[in-house]
């Protein structure tokens, strides 16, 4: 057990791992609690940045006075069976490329935020984002430029004024069900909130939504302002999605792109369902 000398929240920094790339970087069965202390310090239990190695299996990452886990810059890390849970600001804070290291032999809820935050960044290799039980909360815009695969039931809230973006050479697989659909919205529930997805350029035929729900997009500085937008020859596949709550248009679909839709279902879009 790595805890504090007084059993409170924050009460010492944690436990750090920086550039240390070896295959001896080994966590198993152990509690880390307390830590989070905040002073100058990325404020989290357990801290790997860099080019760190570390194999993280069968742990318990408890009561930090601010974030569980931080895994930032390009560390190469092994998540299994892990714990996450009574932390003040949520299980966790990721780079994009590594919420695939994240996976559902985990536990990330029980804290006092239930949401797994997301760094800005690009996917640039391709990886699955499971549904983990709690938000995940993006900071700033994510760029797709490989391909993503978004499980049924995840649920994604971006900040005001960002987007998800898939761009020429990634594509994006969200195929949720009718009981499990994913979600795709902004952070404060209301009509501008974040500017949408966008396929620009992206054909592929990896670009499938099925039972998503977008919502609460249109921020229109210097975009165009919609829920989903199709841009120049990307290809999609459209099933049984949710539109709606955009203070711009549902849909905005350029002529050269390709959609194939069936089941959408539009509701209170301030431009119009179509463009």
């Amino acid at each position: 057990m790595l805890t504090g000398q007084t059993q409170s929240p924050g009460y010492w920094i944690g436990l750090r791992f920086q550039n240390s790339n070896s295959l001896d970087n080994v966590l198993q069965y152990v509690t880390i609690q307390y830590g989070g202390y905040s002073s100058g310090f990325v404020a989290a239990d357990l801290f790997i940045d860099g080019t760190s190695r570390v194999s993280v299996s069968h742990c318990t990452i408890r009561d930090s006075g601010s974030l569980g886990f931080v895994f930032h810059d390009n560390p190469t890390i092994t998540f299994d069976a892990n714990t996450t849970t009574a932390n003040h600001d949520g299980a966790g804070e990721v780079d994009p490329l590594l919420v695939g290291v994240l996976t559902t032999t985990s536990s990330y809820t029980g804290n006092s935020s239930e949401v797994l935050r997301v760094r800005s960044g690009h996917v640039t290799v391709d990886q699955a984002w499971s549904d983990l039980g709690v938000t995940y909360e993006l900071a700033d815009d994510l760029e797709v430029d490989k391909h993503l695969t978004i499980s049924p039931g995840a649920q994604l809230a971006f900040a005001a004024g960002t987007w998800l973006n898939v761009s020429s050479t990634g594509s994006l697989t969200a195929a949720g069900t009718a009981g499990k659909p994913i979600v795709l919205t902004g952070q404060t529930q209301n009509p501008g909130s974040w500017i949408g997805l966008r396929f620009q350029n992206s054909n592929s035929l990896n670009n499938v939504l099925q039972y998503v729900t977008i919502q609460y997009g249109g921020f229109s500085s210097g975009f165009v302002a919609a829920d989903l937008f199709i841009g120049g020859t990307s290809t999609v596949d459209m099933k049984n999605c949710t539109l709606k709550n955009s203070a711009g248009w549902g849909l905005w679909k350029e002529a050269a792109s390709t959609l194939t839709e069936a089941g959408t279902a539009y509701a209170s879009n301030a431009s119009g369902d179509i463009h």
